[in-house]
């Protein structure tokens, strides 16, 4: 009657054991993950919004440049993209007939500079960041404009 007592408690506690889930399979294991963060240098620049000027008031505009960059640093610079005789100088769209005055781009919206075909600093950042350039053009009382005329220029923005 012990043998068969001591049968009996050794079945039901396997019996435990099996029907516990998992509880003495269990098994662990690790998969390390890495990364390398890989070059990365990007630009991207919003077009400005239309500037409405006339001979007594300056048209104005901005637009907001974002750097993405995996640098420690960089620069952003501005230049005309025309490097012709009308270098910064709007054209008329149709006709090409350029301004008198030279557009002019400020990096704070308060000293503004002539913009060229030389590229100029705008600003320096680090990693991510945005610089707003802002633009001006005045007319000359020489610049034979009527209403509706329409002038553009394609400003070229490099970061390094």
């Amino acid at each position: 009657m012990l043998l068969r007592r001591s049968s009996l408690i050794a079945a039901a506690t396997m019996a435990a054991a099996l029907a516990a889930p998992g509880s003495a399979l269990a098994v662990g294991g690790t998969s390390p993950v890495s990364a390398t963060v890989g070059t990365e240098l990007s630009l991207a620049a919003a077009t400005p919004s239309l500037m409405t000027m006339t001979h007594a008031t300056p048209g104005t505009s901005s637009s907001v440049v974002t750097v993405t960059s995996t640098q420690a640093s960089w620069t952003l610079s501005i230049a005309d993209n025309n490097t012709g005789t009308n270098a910064g100088k709007m054209l008329k769209t149709v006709g090409s007939t350029p301004l008198t005055n030279a557009l002019q781009w400020s990096p704070d919206n308060s000293t503004f500079n002539n913009l060229t075909a030389s590229a100029v600093s705008v600003g320096s950042g680090a990693l991510v960041g945005t610089k707003t350039v802002y633009f001006k053009q005045s007319l000359a009382a020489a610049d034979a404009t009527a209403a509706a005329d329409n002038y553009a220029l394609t400003v070229a923005y490099t970061v390094a």
